[in-house]
């Protein structure tokens, strides 16, 4: 790892906490009747919020803020008659993480190129959108399993989890070999499940939304999205998923915890993301090709890690790893910068640049795609991997100047990691892994996740149709296996018994 002998990474078992987000706001006209109630609505972020008038006192207070070297980061917003003065003069400080213009009129300031000025803006709601999507994503986490050792079926993986309730970082593979292939065939699972279960499905993601949501705003948006049907317009699950609603905060939650039944419930915004992003990547590709660009795509992603994992990574240089559920990128290096920052770490996390080389002349089986034209937020200019794909790593480094870690990925194909040796070695006999919808049910049950299993299976005899004999017969049959592993006995011999008059 090139780095420099005053940085040491030090893996920190104590608690992490986030460094708090602190607002700032210069405005020589604060007591308008607007200012006010942009002032009422920027409290909801931040109750220790500073406004000034005066931009020596504002100044002043950055200052003593970056001297103090506190546990908060700056976002900082001005007015846009003052930018030009204001911006130069305290955007270097390391307190100050990012700044808005909020101005009257967006074309006036269009032309100002300063490195952490993020969005300019002419509307209240706007504003407060784009800051609450930047605090979400500065404090996001980027989960990932890792896999050491590509010449066995038997992994020797690593493990670390981050201190977050139940969510995972690094999953150990030898133990949970099963858990990594259902992430592994997700996207391509997802797509293949039937339309007629959409309502039911609906349904049960909203049910499930509501018990993990509170707040009034979240539950406003729940009602939006229970009256829409995004499945006549799939550009619409994309504009929910990159909007700040429960859409984007519950998905990513059910991914990071790798509950599989709870991942279950959010089958209908998960598939229909699926299948758009496999209907945008064909058009991704054609226009990339069309236009005589660079065979090889560069995508940004900054993020905060964990120092052990870290670690691990640089241990791990040309091995592969796969990110847990959707992967949001960008095109824009200095977007991508925008979001890491030492001040926004953890404790014991380090902020992270990571870059992503993909080969554009390559077929890549799991997909991913400019959402721009779909996306609440366009400016971003955001490319979007769907689950399940793997980037081998290619070098670990620290930017002694940026003062920040870069890790270097290339996408990579499937057939790189010898998941099929695994599952034809463990399933050849009982399971056709060609057909996903036994192989999905048998891998909950490996991971015994029965109950979720059981689920599953009667999902698929309630809500497929046409469905074949033998079919039901391994679906119920199934059923019976997890029944009989739960010490079930009677309920285990009386779907067997089903299964066997078929």
């Amino acid at each position: 790892m090139a780095s420099s002998k005053s940085h040491k990474l030090v893996e920190n078992d104590e608690n992490n906490r986030f460094y708090g987000h602190h607002i700032v706001w210069l405005d020589k006209n604060l007591d308008t009747q607007d200012n006010r109630k942009t002032l009422e609505m920027l409290h909801s972020f931040d109750e220790d919020l500073k406004s000034f008038k005066s931009r020596d006192k504002c100044i002043n207070y950055i200052e003593q803020q970056n001297d103090r070297n506190t546990d908060s980061y700056i976002i900082f917003i001005i007015s846009g008659s003052l930018s030009e003065k204001i911006i130069p003069q305290i955007e270097g400080y390391d307190c100050i993480l990012t700044i808005y213009i909020f101005c009257g009129t967006i074309d006036n300031y269009k032309h100002l190129k300063y490195e952490k000025l993020r969005a300019i803006c002419d509307d209240t709601n706007v504003l407060s959108d784009k800051i609450a999507r930047y605090i979400r994503k500065v404090n996001d986490e980027t989960n990932f399993s890792l896999f050491p050792n590509q010449d066995s079926t038997r992994s020797n993986a690593v493990t670390s989890k981050s201190d977050s309730k139940d969510q995972h970082s690094i999953r150990n593979l030898k133990e949970d070999q099963a858990c990594f292939l259902w992430f592994y065939h997700c996207h391509n699972f997802m797509i293949e499940l039937e339309n007629d279960d959409n309502e039911r499905a609906k349904k049960e993601m909203i049910a499930h939304c509501k018990q993990e949501t509170q707040n009034r705003k979240a539950k406003s948006g729940i009602n939006q999205f229970s009256r829409e049907s995004l499945e006549q317009n799939a550009n619409d699950a994309i504009r929910w998923y990159t909007r700040e609603s429960f859409v984007y905060e519950c998905t990513n939650k059910m991914l990071r915890r790798e509950n599989i039944s709870q991942i279950y419930s959010y089958r209908y915004i998960i598939k229909l993301l699926c299948r758009k992003l496999k209907e945008l990547h064909k058009q991704f590709i054609h226009e990339y090709k069309k236009v005589g660009e660079q065979s090889s795509l560069q995508v940004y992603r900054g993020v905060s890690l964990p120092s052990s994992d870290i670690l691990l990574l640089n241990r791990n240089v040309n091995n592969l790893i796969s990110f847990n559920g959707f992967m949001s990128t960008t095109r824009d290096e200095h977007v991508a910068k925008t979001f890491i920052n030492k001040r926004s770490c953890h404790e014991g996390y380090e902020p992270v640049f990571i870059e992503i080389d993909i080969d554009m002349t390559k077929e890549h089986d799991i997909p991913f795609a400019d959402i721009n034209k779909s996306s609440e937020h366009p400016e971003e200019l955001e490319v979007l991997f769907s689950i399940g794909a793997v980037f081998r790593v290619k070098s670990v480094e620290f930017n002694e100047k940026k003062k920040f870690y870069v890790v270097h990925l290339s996408l990579d194909q499937h057939d790189q990691l010898n998941v099929n040796k695994y599952m034809q070695h463990t399933y050849a006999k009982n399971v056709d892994t060609n057909d996903r919808s036994v192989l999905f049910g048998k891998l909950l049950c490996d991971m015994g996740e029965y109950e979720s299993a059981i689920k599953y299976f009667s999902d698929l005899l309630d809500n497929s149709l046409n469905l074949k004999n033998d079919s039901r017969a391994v679906y119920l049959n199934n059923i019976g296996v997890c029944y009989n592993e739960m010490k079930n006995t009677d309920q285990a011999l009386k779907y067997y018994k089903e299964a066997c008059k078929i």
